[in-house]
């Protein structure tokens, strides 16, 4: 099955106008795909908003999510969703701004 080892801490403080940075890394075979989400839907890449991953060997794969710059609007609960064939993990994060 599919499983997140290993990411950001679950609570994400970021400043408004800077970067939110979440990572998350899962591994399972077949090597899973990750998708990001907030608040319970799939997010959509932006301007402001990228996605990167990186495939480690041959069962790993690593994801980062970047916010920049971050708004009053980017704070919510964040999720990475792992999936392969035989099952699916996610790992939620919750991202306030502070001035």
């Amino acid at each position: 099955s599919a499983q997140i080892i290993t990411g950001s801490h679950f609570s994400q403080t970021y400043r408004l106008g800077y970067k939110l940075l979440i990572i998350c890394k899962a591994r399972g075979d077949p090597r899973p795909t990750i998708k990001w989400y907030k608040e319970g839907a799939e997010i959509q890449p932006k301007a402001s908003i990228h996605y990167y991953e990186k495939p480690i060997e041959n069962d790993t794969i690593w994801s980062k999510l970047e916010v920049d710059p971050a708004t009053m609007g980017d704070q919510g609960v964040y999720a990475c969703v792992a999936n392969n064939p035989h099952g699916v993990m996610a790992k939620n994060f919750k991202a306030e701004y502070t001035y």
